[in-house]
């Protein structure tokens, strides 16, 4: 399956499908997979995968229904987990335990980009994770994207919005740190994915 396929809404249904004939498949035929030379470390870890590509399929094809929300990012992270009936420990994340530190994890990157998002809105989940951790003065609230406006628009409005709130309270060099990292994961493309 190209790579396309795989990040397509429909992935998630296809990687349902699969493991749910797998197992079905296994029990028709009675195949004990220990008798085949796999060990239980081995299964265990192909289960864990199975499960967190799954997660994360669901995840992207939830982001996709949803759209652009503007929230920090772990809580950003975890609606999109309540909606998508997705475990956020099954992909590797402990949003109750996550450090809010300053800059971005190469994993955390990762996943955003994995989820579709684009760098900028990838960049405004962080910025308002980051917003919250300095006390910057509450943002205006963000409405969620109205018909007819385009989504570049409003990225740029919830861009200028937060830039304000981050210089007022001193923060403009650590979310400009955060944005330089976050670039240079994703590679640093100039369409913004």
């Amino acid at each position: 399956m190209s790579e396309s396929k795989m990040n397509s809404p429909e992935a998630g249904d296809w990687l349902e499908r699969l493991v749910r004939l797998n197992e079905e498949l296994k029990a028709f035929e009675g195949v004990d997979p220990q008798a085949v030379g796999a060990s239980s470390d081995f299964q265990r870890s192909c289960s864990t995968a199975a499960a967190a590509a799954l997660g994360i399929a669901r995840l992207r094809r939830q982001r996709q229904r949803l759209g652009f929300l503007p929230l920090p990012l772990w809580e950003y992270l975890g609606e999109l987990g309540k909606a998508a009936g997705v475990d956020l420990g099954t992909i590797g994340l402990n949003v109750g335990s996550e450090p809010a530190a300053a800059g971005v994890s190469l994993r955390l990157a990762r996943l955003c980009h994995q989820l579709g998002l684009s760098v900028r809105e990838a960049l405004l989940h962080l910025g308002l994770d980051l917003a919250e951790r300095v006390g910057a003065s509450p943002l205006p609230v963000m409405a969620r994207q109205q018909p007819g406006t385009r989504r570049d628009d409003t990225l740029a409005a919830h861009e200028e919005s937060l830039r304000e709130a981050l210089a007022d309270c001193g923060a403009a060099n650590e979310f400009l740190a955060l944005e330089n990292e976050l670039r240079s994961v994703y590679g640093d493309r100039s369409d913004g994915r």
